[in-house]
């Protein structure tokens, strides 16, 4: 994939969170086991930092911590956004699966890509 569909990729997957997240909360399907939706939050969010990462040319330690933290403040943006939705609300539980799953597809993406942060500084 090319750099520039890269970023529409990220671009889109952004906005498709923010739409997402927008759903009213009587059309989310009924869930069977409790706090399921921690899993889609770590999914959706590893998701998230794997196109990040892949989105920027050089990751080095201090660039790494950078995209940590505008991972996290999606993250809050998005619950902050969810908490003004019908029948939605925002919970720190889902914050912090988003920020789990972002800082695991982020590693996953400097350690099975071109990207040396791991092999040079781990």
């Amino acid at each position: 994939m090319s750099k520039k569909q890269l970023r529409w990729a990220l671009a889109a997957y952004i906005a498709g969170i923010f739409i997402l997240s927008a759903l009213p909360g009587n059309t989310l399907p009924n869930h069977l086991f409790p706090q399921w939706d921690k899993l889609v939050h770590f999914v959706e969010y590893f998701i998230l930092g794997y196109l990040v990462v892949q989105n920027v040319k050089t990751v080095n330690p201090s660039m790494f911590v950078l995209l940590i933290i505008a991972g996290i403040g999606i993250s809050g943006l998005d619950e902050t956004w969810q908490s003004f939705q019908p029948g939605r609300d925002s919970s720190f539980l889902d914050m912090l699966a988003d920020g789990f799953g972002y800082i695991c597809g982020s590693l996953f993406a400097l350690k099975w890509s071109a990207h040396s942060l791991l092999k040079e500084h781990g």
